[in-house]
């Protein structure tokens, strides 16, 4: 339900904003990759949006850049997991409940959409666990309209009680406005 709430709160914004001033292309932000403000670091982790290499490598965190959209760029900052007692009392099935605080901000364009949805953790064995839904309240899932003022929340995950959260990763594969997926465009780690 998540991922179709905001591609339609996207695609309704885009349209009034159009509406609104009858903007062109032209008017459009244009990208920030030479902005002053921005380290070097923050811009070499600028996505294309069509990486087949797997997307962007950081510790957890750092901040990662990308376009999902032409025009939009989103910076992404994970931090490392953590083992912590549920937000309600929804017993974990799988073992316990992991947590990882996640913030993202609207670097360049109109809105971006992100969620925690789009993140999946890996453990060591290579096996993959989705966003569990654990609390609606704390959950990861953001409107971005302003430029650099951050959204944030937690991600949770349902883990076995025995994972080893030194050795887990955590990677984003985001969706444009239209739910096609982008692949992989970072994953953090140790």
């Amino acid at each position: 339900m998540k991922r179709l709430i905001a591609p339609v709160a996207f695609a309704l914004l885009v349209g009034l904003s159009g509406c609104a001033g009858g903007s062109s292309d032209s008017d459009a932000t244009p990208p920030a990759d030479n902005a002053g403000g921005t380290s070097s670091s923050e811009t070499s982790e600028q996505g294309s949006g069509d990486d087949s290499a797997g997307g962007k490598t950081a510790k957890f965190g750092e901040a990662v850049q990308f376009a999902p959209e032409k025009g939009t760029t989103l910076k992404v900052t994970l931090k490392a997991p953590t083992d912590q007692a549920p937000f309600e009392a929804v017993l974990p099935a799988e073992g316990k409940y992991v947590f990882v605080d996640a913030e993202a901000t609207l670097v360049n364009g109109i809105a971006g959409v992100i969620g925690g949805d789009e993140f999946v953790l890996v453990d060591a064995k290579g096996n993959r666990y989705e966003e569990a839904p654990a609390s609606i309240e704390h959950s990861f899932i953001e409107m971005l309209t302003k430029g650099g003022e951050p959204g944030s929340g937690t991600i949770t995950y349902d883990v076995p009680a025995d994972t080893d959260l030194s050795t887990v990763k955590i990677e984003w594969a985001p969706t444009d406005s239209n739910e096609q997926p982008l692949g992989t465009a970072a994953t953090w780690s140790a």
